[in-house]
């Protein structure tokens, strides 16, 4: 399926944009983690580790929903933080359904697409200030995390730099039991 979406889709710019953006990335759907490719995994073997213990915080997150509720709520925790995630730009696959309930007088779809335009998104932004924290503890460069807040990296998901850098600062949720397990690996 990839390569027919590479072959055809990519001649389009902006989809071709998007795309290659996408593919790059090494992302989390509970419970798995998924890396753009095997090559980057085998030539950076620290770099990824910490991108790995940096989506480790994303499952962790995801299963407990921030720490907030119960592991034993693990599927819910995963839907609320899918859902969480995803906001506000999911709120544009309510548009169909808006024009199918009133298509000559309602344009509240408008309104709905309007969500996939770069706007903050706060608890994507959340998610992602916690996994960074773990990232920049073990060494990724602050000014380069901030950007993929700041930029189209991300949507723009939180355009504010200032309160990037300020919240990056702060310690990893989990940095007690990754470093146990971080210095473990060092000495084997």
């Amino acid at each position: 399926m990839f390569m027919i979406f590479d072959r055809y889709m990519s001649r389009i710019p902006l989809i071709k944009h998007v795309w290659s953006t996408w593919v790059s990335f090494t992302t989390t759907f509970y419970p798995r983690v998924y890396f753009s490719d095997i090559k980057t995994w085998n030539d950076k073997p620290l770099a990824s580790a910490r991108t790995l213990q940096h989506e480790w915080v994303h499952l962790r997150d995801a299963e407990t929903f921030f720490g907030l509720l119960p592991k034993k709520l693990r599927y819910l925790n995963v839907l609320l933080f899918t859902i969480a995630y995803v906001s506000p730009q999911v709120i544009a696959l309510l548009a169909p359904l808006a024009m199918m309930l009133d298509p000559t007088h309602n344009y509240m779809w408008l309104l709905l697409l309007g969500a996939l335009f770069p706007i903050p998104s706060p608890m994507r932004m959340y998610a992602e200030i916690r996994a960074y924290r773990r990232s920049r503890e073990l060494g990724a460069d602050v000014e380069h995390m901030t950007e993929a807040f700041t930029t189209m990296k991300y949507w723009k998901m939180w355009p504010f730099k200032q309160a990037v850098m300020k919240l990056l600062m702060e310690t990893s949720p989990y940095k007690h039991e990754m470093d146990e397990v971080w210095q473990g690996h060092a000495k084997k």
